[in-house]
Parts: structure tokens; C-alpha cells; sequence
């Protein structure tokens, strides 16, 4: 992923906070394939109200990252 790529995908973060249209943009913009998409949003479902999953942070960007995505409410983080 290049530089423009990066900056038009944390562009759209911004400006959609749903995580279908994120996964949707990094399909477009990376070039993820459909199926794993599919994937992801079945692993989004499962867990989003059921907070199943703990994440221990190294980095405030990836807790950045999980907010922008409206990930981290999915996460017990640490």
C-alpha cells in the first residue's frame, strides 16, 4: 500500500464510521478479497455485542486505529 493509498483509506475512516463501509473501502483501496470481507464482517457480528475478544495495545496509533474503525468497543483492551 503506498502513501496515497494510505491517506485516501484514513480519509474515509474519518468520514465513515460504520464498519461495513471501512471493510468495504480497504477492499477497494488494498485490494482485500470479497471473501475475506465476508469474513470479517461474520467475525465483526459475532463479536460486537458479545466483547469476546482482549487486545493488549503496544502503541497509542493502534488504539487510534481501532477507534477510527469503531473497533474498540468490540475489544476488553489492556
Amino acid at each position: 500500500m503506498t502513501l496515497s493509498e494510505f491517506s485516501k483509506c484514513e480519509k474515509q475512516l474519518k468520514e465513515h464510521t460504520d464498519v461495513e463501509t471501512v471493510l468495504v473501502s480497504l477492499s477497494l483501496n488494498v485490494g482485500l478479497d470479497s471473501t475475506i470481507i465476508g469474513l470479517l464482517l461474520v467475525i465483526y457480528e459475532i463479536f460486537k455485542s458479545a466483547k469476546l475478544l482482549s487486545v493488549e495495545l503496544s502503541s497509542p496509533e493502534q488504539l487510534h486505529v481501532l477507534k477510527m474503525a469503531q473497533l474498540d468497543t468490540l475489544f476488553e483492551l489492556k
